[in-house]
């Protein structure tokens, strides 16, 4: 089920889109897998078996799938579909696969920031875990009070869902993600954000 996507150049692990109970309501209506779904491509089969994995894996399983793979595992991304912190247990299976594996940087965009037991969880559990790298996930429809209380608490952001203006008030510069706005690079080379020990926040290009 570890699968390598060609767009961001590296591995990653997918779920379904019931892990997605914290994604907003523009979120769920701009989400770029709907398309796939109306056009009926088989998404529900592989939702139904990307979430079966999910439920078997350990850092055990993880660690001698990934030494199998030929391409670089250098970094590897929680999830390019679904929620990776979808519940309380999700956090401690990432937290502990990142700890087995301290050679891999992770990176795990969330929505899980909106459930206020998971994002203490995450806060306290994950971020001091050098190669975890955690942002989250926010758009439009979110308010300039959650993302400033974000900001406090140390999070990184990526925005996506208007290509025209960013509209939150931000302490730092934003910075166009440059594998979605052109400039030719992909997530396995690009250190300006999602990769970045420094609190970052990116924009993202509309989906």
């Amino acid at each position: 089920m570890i699968r390598h996507c060609k767009d961001i150049g590296m591995f990653a692990l997918d779920r379904g889109r019931q892990s997605c109970k914290w994604a907003t309501k523009f979120c769920k209506s701009r989400c770029y897998n709907n398309k796939f779904y109306r056009m009926n491509i088989g998404l529900d089969k592989r939702d139904e078996i990307n979430d079966a994995y999910w439920e078997t894996l350990t850092a055990f399983s993880f660690r001698k799938e990934i030494s199998k793979k030929r391409l670089s595992t250098k970094r590897f991304r929680w999830c390019t579909r679904g929620e990776p912190f979808s519940t309380i247990y999700d956090v401690l299976k990432i937290r502990t696969i990142a700890l087995t594996c301290p050679e891999i940087d992770f990176w795990a965009p969330t929505r899980g920031w909106r459930n206020a037991n998971i994002r203490d969880n995450i806060e306290t559990y994950c971020f001091p875990i050098p190669n975890l790298f955690i942002t989250a996930s926010i758009d439009p429809s979110n308010t300039q009070q959650e993302i400033s209380t974000l900001v406090t608490n140390g999070w990184s952001t990526h925005f996506f869902g208007d290509d025209r203006q960013y509209p939150f008030i931000l302490p730092s510069k934003v910075i166009k993600c440059p594998a979605k706005w052109g400039d030719n690079i992909t997530c396995m080379d690009c250190n300006v954000a999602c990769y970045n020990p420094k609190q970052t926040h990116s924009w993202l290009k509309e989906h």
